[in-house]
């Protein structure tokens, strides 16, 4: 275990030198692979490590794999109350939600510690993507949350606890950022961002409202919403981003289906 904090500090010295450096952040997840489930040292460590790695976002706001790393840190530490859990990166959405998986007979205490996990962390990002509007790589990472909380609740892991024990997140008593994760409240936090008004730069204020629409038609679609229904979220989009995905998409499939008509 001593061995392994030594290499932590060379990781991020060759990190800040050399960014987005596949070697040193791929020798990272492997330090974190090799860490003993159940060990109250490797709890210590992965704690440690994500303090670390929140400094290092919040510097690095654009750069995903120190996102990445992030995941990787936050489902290490769920097997420690779940051993049951896979490393689900790289999994399909679709694939992994229709696993099904018997997971442990887990104490009220070990549930509550996953669902405080995630809740939390889901709350840090809703607050960096406040805080710093109209970077992508924070909304890509809240989409892998919010795969991850609703896989979670299919495993019967995530439940509604005290809020008593749930600390109000943020200084500025914003409730957007305290909303417990569900389809509704999802789509009232993009719903939030799309509302942004305009005394930071232009650019970030249009790219922050193009990447809420796509969330909250991402969201949609992961809850099931018929497509129908999602005429209005691509049109919106579509008049700031013409050339977005779900657009050029839903254009092609039109003209499409007009030849065959």
């Amino acid at each position: 275990m001593e061995l392994l904090r030594l290499e932590i500090p060379i990781t991020r010295r060759v990190a800040e030198l050399y960014p987005k450096n596949y070697y040193t952040w791929t020798h990272r997840h492997w330090i974190i692979s090799l860490l003993p489930n159940y060990s109250s040292d490797s709890l210590s460590f992965l704690d440690n490590e994500l303090l670390n790695m929140e400094k290092w976002v919040r510097t690095n706001i654009s750069d995903h794999s120190g996102f990445h790393h992030r995941q990787i840190c936050l489902i290490k530490k769920s097997q420690f109350y779940d051993s049951t859990i896979i490393n689900f990166l790289g999994i399909s959405r679709d694939n992994l939600l229709s696993q099904i998986i018997v997971s442990e007979n887990l104490s009220s205490t070990q549930e509550d510690h996953i669902v405080l996990l995630w809740f939390n962390e889901i709350r840090f990002t809703r607050d960096l993507i406040l805080k710093y509007p109209g970077h992508e790589t924070l909304w890509y990472h809240l989409r892998f949350l919010s795969v991850t909380w609703k896989w979670l609740s299919s495993l019967g892991h995530i439940h509604p606890i005290d809020s008593k024990s749930i600390e109000p997140y943020g200084n500025d008593g914003n409730i957007i950022l305290n909303l417990w994760p569900n389809y509704e409240n999802d789509l009232e936090f993009a719903r939030y961002c799309t509302l942004m008004n305009s005394d930071i730069d232009g650019e970030h204020v249009t790219l922050q409202k193009r990447y809420a629409i796509a969330y909250e038609l991402w969201v949609s679609e992961l809850h099931d919403v018929s497509k129908d229904n999602l005429d209005p979220l691509i049109s919106k989009l579509a008049e700031i981003a013409p050339e977005s995905n779900y657009f050029l998409c839903r254009k092609s499939n039109f003209h499409q289906n007009r030849s065959n008509d």
